[in-house]
């Protein structure tokens, strides 16, 4: 679902009316989903031994023992394979280095920095960055810096939200799951996401009163504060933080509000803009 971000350039630089630069848009989502098949398949065999004694996650396929290691590498090859041979399709070495730039972040994630307490978090942040970006690159368009903030900013409060939420699941066993997981505490994640989520709120509010097509963007600020606000709720008081997909597709309000703010922003584009 998180892939679904590649299409943020398209809406905001309002090319959805042009069917070109919808299929390379389409080019792009489906290439970023085959890389982080590869990276999820990846990085679950090396975290194989540790999610074991995760509640929720040692019923992985690969932690359960159900998919061994040695298939599981073996498609993850073939779908970066895939995932590269398709991008190459839109004759953008752009996109091929953002490809490459999370291929190479996750590598490092992976072989070690995230057992780095704060790089881990930017680390996991940055693969939502990247993918707006990508989507940028796809169709050539310049996007509004603010745009990049907001998208960073935001993807640090959920990683911080997820990471929360991991702690305290797993309590005197955090450690033992996660060596990094030990250097965090409730009071300092909540300390972080509570400037993370400020920083986005306030960002997207500069996004859209310096907006280059229309500042009627600004009415779509009520559906943001919503949206952040809903998401703080179910994952502090429903105890969702770990699962950021299962809060989109369980959660009908949250859903309903997306709905609306998609729409508001569809119209003020296409006859305010």
């Amino acid at each position: 679902m998180r892939n679904a971000l590649v299409l943020v350039p398209l809406i905001s630089s309002r090319r959805f009316l042009e069917p070109a630069a919808w299929f390379q848009s389409a080019i792009v989502l489906a290439a970023f989903s085959l890389l982080a098949s590869c990276i999820y398949l990846f990085n679950d065999v090396a975290d194989r031994e540790h999610d074991r004694v995760h509640p929720r996650k040692r019923l992985r396929p690969i932690a359960d023992g159900r998919i061994g290691a040695g298939p599981a590498l073996a498609l993850a090859v073939v779908l970066a394979l895939a995932a590269f041979l398709l991008a190459w399709q839109l004759h953008s070495l752009a996109v091929l280095a953002v490809f490459a730039a999370y291929g190479a972040c996750n590598l490092v994630y992976s072989c070690g920095a995230k057992q780095m307490v704060i790089t881990d978090i930017f680390l996991v942040a940055s693969g939502f960055f990247l993918r707006v970006l990508a989507g940028a690159y796809a169709i050539a368009v310049k996007v509004s810096p603010w745009l990049f903030v907001v998208t960073v900013f935001l993807s640090l409060a959920i990683s911080l939200v997820k990471r929360r939420a991991e702690v305290a699941a797993l309590s005197e066993d955090a450690a033992r799951h996660r060596a990094v997981l030990g250097e965090y505490s409730i009071v300092l994640l909540d300390q972080l996401i509570s400037i993370s989520t400020a920083a986005g709120v306030f960002s997207y509010a500069l996004y859209t009163f310096h907006s280059p097509h229309s500042d009627s963007l600004m009415l779509t600020l009520p559906f943001f504060i919503y949206a952040c606000f809903r998401y703080l709720y179910l994952a502090y008081q429903k105890g969702m933080g770990e699962s950021p997909e299962d809060i989109l597709l369980h959660d009908r309000p949250l859903q309903v509000n997306l709905i609306l703010y998609a729409a508001a922003v569809l119209a003020i584009l296409v006859w305010l803009g």
